[in-house]
This record gives C-alpha cells, structure tokens and sequence, in this order.
C-alpha cells in the first residue's frame, strides 16, 4: 500500500457520541411496554427519518429500542484492545462484528467502573459532560425535549484535514428498570436540523447499559457508526477501538470527580 495512502487512513479519525444493551427481548418489551405501551400507537411503523412530531418519536423509540438492545445476544468476535493511545484497563473487553447490509462493523465494549451506576448513567445523559468524554465534540445542543425520558440534540465534530467535520442528529432515551440503567441514541431527522455544506450528516445506532457491580457499576457499550461522505468502509473500521477509548475515558473522568473511587 501506498505509505501516503495508509498514513491518511491511519490518522482518518471517526467519532460519535453516544452512546448499548443487555437483557432478554422479553424484559425489553416489558419495559418498552412500561414507558410507552399505555399511549395510543398507530399501526403504521415510522422510519428513522420521517419521524417529526412528538407522538412518531415516541413511536419511534417504542420500536426500535427493542430491537437495537437485542443485538446484545448476537454473536461478537474478541479483538485486542491495546494500542489506543490512552492506556488499557485489564477488564476493558472490545468486540467487533460484521452488520447486515452494510461494510461497516458494529463495535461493543465493557469495562468496569468504580462508581455507582446511577452516578455513571446521570454523568452520561448529561449533555454538558460529553465534551470531557469526546474529545473531538465541538458542539452539541439539546433541540428538543420530547418527554423527561426522550430528547433530540445534535452533535457536531471537528475531523482531521481533509476529512470534513461531521454532525449528528440523535434521538437519545433514557430508561431504568430493576436498577439497571439504559440509554439508546439513534440518528433521526428533525425539522430544525437542516443539513449544511459545513458538515457531514453521519448515522449512528449506539447504547449503553450500566448494571451494578461489587466494584461499582459494570458499562457496556455497542456502537455502529455510519461517517457517510466518502471515508471509506476500511477506514472507519480502523476505528474500532475508540469503543475501548471511550470507556477507559469515561473510567479517568469518574475516578477524577470521586478521587475515593
């Protein structure tokens, strides 16, 4: 390979924010049941980019929560995570697997966190904090609040030349259940969100569960980032270890707001 060419895709820097999974499909359709299941729903599915109103999000998320937690049981392959350039933790685990209909792999990470889950689950729904755990986040603003549990923001990143920056619309939905903590992001459209020749809109589908822990909380992170433009598939691949990243990030920032931790 060309040395130019593999240095470019080596410094093509991918990011997302966030971010997973974990429970059988029977305690997800209890839950989804819980939070939406006593409001009227039509019997019409609503696609991830046609939703505009508060009742198609709500739909929406009613839908395809389910499915994106499901993918928890799905088999995922091991891959060595030491190389990330912000040290390794024994007990971060990464994983990778090939997606249906697409080149691009999903990601899954977990690790160990020494702080109470709900501490953790409050630090990352909190939009004020995602600059300390995404480095390349250069904005982010909530655009709407559907309801306490549900709300649209978006998300813009800065990308190494000649990369051109990327943005994210997300839904995002928070959920509890028996003390374990979830929240789901997915790319929508929303009517103040025009797109711009500034940025590229990206896709991402991506969760985190946090469970209580002898040592604290256990967080388990599943990811899948579509950049769109032209980085190609292999590039973005490259990237699978900022599943890694992230939750070595998230671990440093817990341990520096609670120095007992």
């Amino acid at each position: 390979m060309n040395i130019f060419l593999k240095e470019y895709i080596d410094k093509i820097y991918v990011v997302v924010d966030i971010d997973y999974f974990i429970t059988t499909f029977t305690l997800l359709k209890t839950m989804m049941f819980k939070k939406f299941g006593n409001e009227k729903k039509s019997n019409t599915s609503v696609d991830t980019m046609s939703a505009t109103t508060r009742e198609e999000y709500e739909q929406l998320a009613s839908e395809q929560i389910p499915i994106i937690l499901s993918q928890e049981n799905d088999d995922w392959l091991p891959f060595k995570f030491h190389d990330s350039g912000l040290g390794s933790l024994s007990d971060v685990k990464v994983y990778e697997k090939e997606m249906p209909d697409t080149p691009i792999k999903g990601t899954k990470g977990t690790a160990t966190i020494p702080s109470p889950a709900s501490v953790v689950y409050e630090l990352l729904w909190d939009v004020e904090q995602k600059k300390q755990i995404e480095k390349e986040l250069l904005e982010v603003e909530i655009i709407e609040t559907i309801s306490p549990s549900i709300d649209i923001i978006r998300a813009r990143y800065s990308a190494p030349f000649p990369v051109t920056p990327r943005e994210l619309v997300v839904m995002r939905v928070k959920m509890e259940e028996n003390g374990e903590y979830y929240i789901v992001s997915l790319s929508v459209s929303h009517p103040k969100c025009e797109e711009t020749s500034k940025y590229v809109r990206a896709s991402v589908t991506s969760a985190v569960i946090i469970r209580p822990h002898s040592a604290g909380c256990s967080v388990t992170r599943y990811n899948q980032l579509d950049p769109k433009g032209s980085v190609p598939a292999m590039a973005v691949n490259r990237t699978k270890t900022k599943v890694g990243d992230f939750l070595v990030t998230l671990r440093e920032i817990v341990s520096k707001n609670n120095p007992e931790a």
